[in-house]
């Protein structure tokens, strides 16, 4: 062989080292970049679960308080409707009371605060096991 060639093949030679030693440290910087993508999904991965884990939460804790929200209303309209009616009938009576000096009439008046007594008695019994319901 002539000096000539040898010196193509060895510069062709050291070429190929040279490329060989370029795509090494490329394969080498794929595999660094691919191991961050890799740690990189499983956080992403990891941010996705909290996020279901998180609203899961969120829909319980709206789900409880719609729950709580419709026991106030409901607590609401025994207040405003059937307790406020016994008062009403009550301060009615009494203002009545206040003009009359029959005694029968009197007397039918006294049936009717007893009755109206009684209502919210029961009415506030019905509250407070309402509420202690609700409690549980």
């Amino acid at each position: 062989m002539n000096e000539k060639k040898v010196r193509e093949l060895l510069e062709a030679h050291n070429n190929l080292i040279l490329l060989h030693r370029a795509l090494l440290k490329c394969a080498e910087e794929l595999s660094k970049s691919n191991s961050e993508l890799v740690f990189e999904q499983d956080e992403k991965e990891k941010r996705a679960e909290e996020l279901i884990d998180t609203n899961a939460e969120l829909q319980k804790a709206n789900d409880y308080q719609d729950l709580h929200v419709g026991d106030m209303e409901d607590l609401m309209f025994v207040i405003s409707h059937k307790i406020r009616q016994p008062v009403a009938h009550l301060l009615g009576i009494a203002n009545l009371l206040e003009l009359e000096n029959d005694a029968i009439e009197m007397k039918k008046m006294l049936g009717m605060i007893k009755k109206s007594a009684l209502e919210l008695d029961r009415f506030t019994e019905q509250l407070s096991d309402m509420i202690h319901r609700k409690k549980k």
